[in-house]
């Protein structure tokens, strides 16, 4: 079970704090990935344990704006909520910088989100193969900006379910002119492994409201 086989590739990692100024330390990790869903029990996938979770929509860097979904087209804002932010501090390859692994899930119900609920805020990438994830099928788009010392690269899915539209963001946020966080031990490998298991558990709509079931 996957679940199980991530855990041993852990010995130590980050535990973020959601507030900047409390103290982050190294602590052990006894399991790898742990259940989470949204209050409305309409999302729900496996957390890695040492990502910051947050509800809240701000921008981790100059590459993005704020908001429920990403948007690379510079169109409008479009209402909508967070339901879930992931960011996991990784080790750069070359021990230069900051690296989060990140993964993000929003909705909105506004109409003119569910107009363009597929393309929204997208042109200028390149459209992927749509995948399907616990019964939901996603439109799929590759996106990757780069400047002042910051570098962003994502995988953007979209899909209309029971009537609000859904954008789930996995990417990497890199800002290379930061110092290296010497508590960050977390290998980039472990954590893009991590991450991209946690977005292939999302559950979203009826199929999202099922109790988890750990074997």
């Amino acid at each position: 079970m996957w679940i199980r086989s991530l855990a041993p590739a852990l010995a130590v990692a980050l535990l973020s704090s959601g507030v900047a100024a409390q103290e982050q330390v190294p602590v052990p990790i006894t399991g790898a990935l742990r259940p989470w869903h949204s209050p409305d029990r309409a999302v729900a996938l496996m957390r890695p344990v040492a990502a910051r979770l947050t509800q809240a929509d701000g921008a981790l860097g100059s590459l993005m704006a704020p908001g429920w979904r990403l948007v690379w087209d510079g169109a409008a804002a479009v209402p909508g909520r967070m339901v879930v932010r992931l960011t996991l501090p990784v080790d750069p390859d070359d021990g230069v910088g900051q690296r989060s692994e990140v993964l993000q899930i929003g909705s909105s119900r506004d109409p003119a989100a569910l107009r363009d609920c597929l393309r929204g805020g997208l042109g200028g990438g390149q459209r992927l193969p749509s995948r399907v994830i616990n019964g939901v099928r996603f439109a799929v788009w590759s996106h990757g900006d780069a400047g002042m010392s910051q570098q962003i690269a994502a995988t953007d899915l979209r899909a209309l379910v029971g009537g609000a539209c859904y954008a789930i963001e996995r990417f990497s946020y890199t800002v290379t002119a930061a110092t290296r966080d010497p508590r960050v031990r977390l290998s980039r490998e472990a954590g893009v492994r991590m991450m991209d298991a946690a977005l292939a558990s999302v559950k979203i709509g009826p199929v999202g409201r099922l109790r988890w079931a750990l074997g």
